[in-house]
């Protein structure tokens, strides 16, 4: 083998090494250390121990093998095994065998895959590159020079099992997560976002023992292809370079088995690809108002995800019974969200029945002055229910009894509450996001330090003197506090010094008190956002502080996605366009 190829093939085989065991950890971290809320919202919790377990040891595997490519070692066993397994006669059988077996599980996982994503180009390249490596990967058996039969066709197996194994979700999934991360996090509470990534994490996470199963087999293959390629590549280098003579297909002298086998994939290769063509191509069409699709093989309709029902003109009742049908939208709708309708007693829970996968139901802009949910249940896949812009002036009877898992609750804008029940709706209990802002409200109930899993809690645009700090302390896990637009006057120094808050947003407040040295500092680091506020518009502002474009908006709403009708004016860029098309985005 040339020098130069030799030191192509091993840094090839470094990086896939190194890429596929960064992502393993990375969904072990995800699977270990996710919090209460997104353990449901993915659906960890289905098979949280093993699949950490699994994930870890493949992700070490992947990062020792790339050890070794880097310090020059190769293990003896699998240089072995790869000697005899590439050289010996059994070796085409036991290959095609391997590719069999790894073109069915990769098929397994194209079809689950194509139930979840909602990006088109995934769920194109995913078939495609199953079919590629199928189709193609017996050919190079043909060829007389070991160069091709053997150094090609292992890099060609070991880049391709890459790639459906973990590259793939590399580029998929992680530069999102990073962003979400290290960049702005509120790209979570857009829709479209939620039911695109979470549908894709869905996806990446096992979800019972055969999937798990599936996806350690890719990995298991995955990783030894690497191995053998390594091996193959070190063995090459150690003996003497033979005399290449010209290149050779040969296809009479392989055994009758193998042609049948050859064929067989072949054909399966083409079936897999002119599916994946097809599936794209003749797609179902889907109503209007479907911003978001996934698209299952085989599907005779529509699998709406993400659906927008925006009543036009304006106020005009639609038929629900109609356009909430699963002839219209599927069975696998995830997000729905309803804009501009006249529903002043409610959305009837039993046009919400037939989808079993429902995540979230957005209604907004709807003259709500009720809602009963008619002695129905919600369905218990809702994870998050929001009500904006209504007319309610009390919690309704359907929101006293929510889904059994159901994490995020918003009442905001329009609804003119000016007190929560005095005693705990038990249903209550299981929020980690409770959004309160736009209402006439005073005071927390006493009862609020009792909701152990609540993560972000918001009650901006209301009338609170002061936060219930010595409550808000006692919640473990909740990490951010939004109480812009209110009356507060002092800044909230317990809740500051409370190690697990991360964000407290006290903006636009009559809060003229010269801050204590350890606010100072939490208003540098941006932990406290004292926009707006005299402490930061005076004479000298604070280090940290930041102009808000009205006094009733602050910068942490601005532009979240989220319509807010108080940062709906022209200095703030109409909320940077989050009000488009009748309602968040």
């Amino acid at each position: 083998m040339h020098p130069v190829a030799r030191q192509v093939i091993l840094v090839l085989a470094f990086l896939k090494l190194l890429a596929s065991g960064t992502y393993c950890l990375l969904m072990a971290a995800l699977l270990r250390f996710a919090s209460p809320s997104d353990a449901i919202k993915y659906q960890i919790f289905a098979m949280t121990t093993y699949s950490f377990g699994t994930y870890a040891a493949c992700g070490l595997l992947y990062w020792l093998g790339a050890l070794h490519v880097l310090c020059g070692r190769r293990p003896s066993c699998v240089d072995s095994l790869s000697c005899r397994l590439t050289s010996s006669t059994s070796a085409l059988p036991w290959a095609l065998g391997v590719q069999i077996l790894q073109t069915c599980v990769q098929l397994l996982q194209a079809y689950r895959l194509s139930q979840h994503a909602v990006n088109l180009d995934i769920a194109f390249v995913y078939p495609m590159l199953v079919g590629l490596s199928t189709a193609v990967s017996p050919w190079f058996f043909l060829f007389t020079d070991p160069f091709v039969h053997r150094d090609l066709w292992l890099l060609f197996n070991c880049l391709l099992s890459f790639v459906l194994a973990s590259g793939l979700y590399l580029v998929a999934f992680v530069p999102p997560l990073l962003s979400l991360k290290f960049g702005d996090p509120r790209q979570a509470f857009s829709m479209a976002w939620t039911t695109e990534y979470t549908l894709l994490t869905r996806y990446m996470v096992p979800m019972s023992p055969i999937d798990l199963a599936e996806k350690a087999t890719l990995f298991g293959l995955s990783w030894f292809n690497a191995q053998r390629l390594v091996a193959n590549t070190h063995r090459r280098h150690a003996v003497a370079p033979l005399h290449r003579g010209p290149t050779r297909v040969t296809i009479r002298s392989k055994p009758r088995a193998f042609r049948v086998l050859l064929w067989c994939n072949l054909l399966l290769g083409l079936s897999i690809v002119v599916a994946a063509v097809v599936s794209v191509a003749r797609a179902p069409a889907c109503p209007d108002g479907c911003l978001l699709a996934t698209h299952p093989w085989f599907a005779a309709q529509c699998e709406c995800a993400f659906f927008h029902l925006r009543c036009e003109p304006h106020n005009m009742s639609p038929n629900l019974t109609r356009v909430l049908s699963p002839a219209q939208l599927g069975t696998q709708l995830f997000y729905l969200h309803v804009t501009e309708c006249p529903l002043v007693s409610g959305l009837d829970l039993s046009h919400l029945a037939p989808f079993k996968q429902l995540f979230g139901l957005t209604i907004e802009f709807s003259d709500m002055t009720t809602w009963d949910n008619n002695d129905l249940a919600w369905p218990d896949s809702v994870l998050a229910i929001e009500v904006r812009y209504s007319n309610l002036s009390y919690l309704p009877p359907a929101l006293l009894k929510l889904p059994r898992d159901c994490t995020v609750l918003t009442l905001a804008f329009g609804n003119n509450m000016s007190a929560l029940p005095s005693t705990l709706v038990p249903a209550w209990q299981s929020l980690s996001r409770l959004v309160l802002n736009g209402n006439q409200l005073t005071v927390l109930p006493r009862w609020v330090d009792q909701l152990q899993t609540l993560e972000r809690i918001v009650v901006s645009s209301n009338l609170f003197t002061e936060l219930p700090e010595a409550t808000l302390t006692t919640l473990p896990v909740l990490t951010h506090i939004e109480a812009a637009q209110n009356a507060l006057t002092v800044f909230p120094r317990t809740l500051a010094a409370a190690k697990q808050v991360e964000v407290i947003d006290v903006s636009n407040n009559p809060i003229s008190e010269p801050p204590t040295d350890g606010m100072l500092a939490a208003i540098a680091a941006r932990r406290v956002l004292a926009d707006g506020t005299p402490a930061c518009t005076g004479a000298r502002p604070l280090e940290g502080c930041q102009a808000v474009c009205a006094d009733s908006c602050s910068n942490f709403e601005h532009g979240d996605r989220i319509c807010q009708a108080n940062c709906l004016h022209e200095a703030c860029n109409w909320d940077k366009m989050d009000c488009a098309n009748g309602g968040s985005q």
